[in-house]
């Protein structure tokens, strides 16, 4: 596999501009080629502020088959973690289009809306977090002309030491934790890089978003 990567961003403008060509061989099928190529840029619209464009073009070929389509994307922030973005996408002639809302409701919660339309037909979908001191829960729905579907998860982890053993949101995988002992006292307050956790009833709390190899200052 041969692959180039050019990629170049023009401050003055708020331009950037991405290049990618990736040759691939393999010994029971032919040859694969890809090439695309994307435009992005940052502006603001008269009282909008941090609008974002982007636009992708691509041809993606295996033998004598050829693969070629377009995506276009904006988004615009608006309000205090509000942002509403637009989508579009051409793919073998067929051409889809997405509408976005986003909105964090605080730090803790947050949910999107999005409204689409297919060759397949129209659809909507929506999705709700809840970042929890000792876990995270999602859900989600979807309606789709032939389709209905209701989600949902929650994930969390526990770490157990001889010192102790709290439960926790789930960092990276594997990933670097802090355990920190408040002395028996439960419902203490700690904040690393994320959200706000508390102790337990044991008086121990886990951190679990640290940056491996890299100092941390943990604090109550």
């Amino acid at each position: 596999m041969y692959k180039v990567l050019l990629s170049s961003q023009f401050r003055d403008a708020n331009l950037g501009l991405y290049l990618d060509y990736t040759y691939q061989s393999y010994w029971n099928q032919r040859d694969s080629e890809y090439a695309s190529i994307s435009v992005s840029h940052y502006f603001d619209l008269m009282e909008w502020h941090g609008l974002n464009a982007s636009l992708t073009a691509y041809r993606n070929t295996q033998g004598n088959q050829a693969d070629d389509g377009l995506y276009f994307s904006l988004s615009m922030p608006f309000g205090l973690g509000k942002s509403l973005s637009y989508n579009a996408a051409s793919m073998s002639g067929k051409v889809s289009h997405n509408v976005g809302f986003r909105d964090m409701a605080d730090e803790r919660n947050s949910y999107s809306l999005t409204a689409s339309t297919s060759p397949q037909g129209e659809g909507i979908s929506g999705f709700y977090t809840h970042a929890g001191s000792k876990s995270t829960v999602m859900a989600n729905a979807s309606y789709q002309p032939d389709s209905r579907s209701l989600g949902l998860s929650m994930t969390g982890g526990i770490t157990a030491t001889a010192q102790g053993s709290a439960l926790h949101p789930v960092g990276m995988m594997g990933g670097t934790r802090i355990l920190v002992d408040t002395d028996g006292v439960a419902d203490v307050p700690l904040q690393s890089a994320g959200h706000v956790t508390a102790s337990n009833r044991s008086g121990k709390a886990v951190i679990a978003d640290i940056t491996s190899y890299y100092r941390q200052r943990t604090m109550i």
